[in-house]
């Protein structure tokens, strides 16, 4: 797990105060989350899913279904994504590019899309640069372009890992109570 946390920005100056903060914590938080998957190694469900994967032009083609997936992922023949068209749980599209770090692939940047039948416009990219914090290369800076071309860049710092134990928890199922008879 990481955490940080963000230092405030000055907006009391402008008369768009209210919008301009919401926007700057819409933009954090979509930066965080379009990195999160690739960072925690959770792109493909953990959910029972069904998968055709086959070979393609310039690597593999992968097609997800399952309960509440619905994905055609593309790979290199190395297996790092290129791009991926998803209908469940959201229509979405996204392509990435890596780079080689330290102890394998580092996601460089990510483009996406709610429109999953264009090949042309992005809503929003996504690029990354790294740091190291206790071994583990976690994003420093994080640019988001958005579709005007403007770029906002923010700089993650005071990043702190932290380790645990997940446990899963179910309550207990419901049985009927039984009688007993003397």
């Amino acid at each position: 797990m990481v955490s940080e946390i963000p230092r405030t920005t000055d907006l009391s100056n402008s008369p768009h105060e209210i919008d301009l903060e919401e926007s700057l914590k819409s933009i954090v938080s979509s930066g965080l989350n379009a990195w999160l998957p690739f960072g925690t190694n959770v792109i493909l469900p953990v959910k029972p899913t069904k998968f055709h994967f086959q070979m393609a032009d310039a690597g593999y083609k992968l097609e997800m279904s399952g309960s509440g997936v619905e994905a055609t992922l593309n790979l290199v023949p190395d297996l790092r994504i290129t791009n991926v068209v998803s209908q469940l749980p959201q229509p979405l599209r996204f392509a990435t590019e890596f780079i080689t770090g330290p102890d394998g692939y580092l996601l460089q940047s990510v483009k996406t899309s709610s429109t999953i039948g264009s090949e042309g416009d992005w809503d929003a990219k996504f690029a990354y640069t790294y740091k190291a914090v206790q071994q583990f290369q976690l994003p420093s800076t994080i640019t988001v372009t958005q579709p005007t071309n403007e770029a906002w860049r923010y700089t993650l710092s005071d990043c702190k890992l932290v380790t645990g134990i997940s446990l899963e928890v179910e309550a207990p199922k419901h049985e009927s109570p039984q009688r007993r008879i003397p």
